[in-house]
């Protein structure tokens, strides 16, 4: 995260006023043997 937030791969901001925003997870996996 903190390498994508160094090269500007996005930005934080503040909602709408009125908005329904929903929660999201960022889920990370390591492939082992990628064929």
């Amino acid at each position: 995260m903190t390498s994508l937030k160094r090269k500007g791969v996005f930005e934080l901001v503040e909602p709408p006023g009125g908005c329904n925003v929903i929660s999201s997870k960022w889920k990370f996996k390591a492939k082992r043997d990628a064929s």
